[in-house]
């Protein structure tokens, strides 16, 4: 594992503090699953249930509405994480315009810290 955390340029002391802080957490993660079968009519999800729509759960946001509640979201959950996603904002690097001959669905085309995702 060692040649991973070199290659992903993280030490394997803050890997195992992920593992940590999410294994800590399971139970959240079971309970909203649980809560999800119920909600599908399911006895317990199959895999392939995990990213199923919930009924009634689907709503179209206006662009503004969206990326307000996006920003709000990031930046309680921490106040970087909101300047970093508004920084995608003001730099133009989301691309949410609908147009003719544009690939749907979300992309990122950034390989190197010194190449930015751009919109064209």
């Amino acid at each position: 594992m060692q040649r991973t955390h070199l290659e992903n340029e993280i030490s394997p002391e803050a890997v195992e503090l992920m593992m940590s802080a999410t294994e800590t957490y399971y139970p959240l993660a079971q309970e909203y699953f649980q809560i999800k079968a119920c909600l599908l009519g399911l006895p317990k999800l199959k895999n392939c249930d995990i990213y199923a729509p919930l009924p009634g759960g689907h709503r179209v946001l206006p662009l503004a509405e969206a990326k307000d509640l996006l920003l709000r979201s990031f930046g309680r959950f921490h106040p970087l994480f909101g300047r970093i996603a508004a920084e995608f904002f003001e730099k133009q690097w989301v691309d949410a315009k609908i147009r003719k001959g544009k690939y749907g669905g979300a992309f990122c085309s950034g390989l190197t810290p010194s190449l930015i995702p751009t919109s064209s």
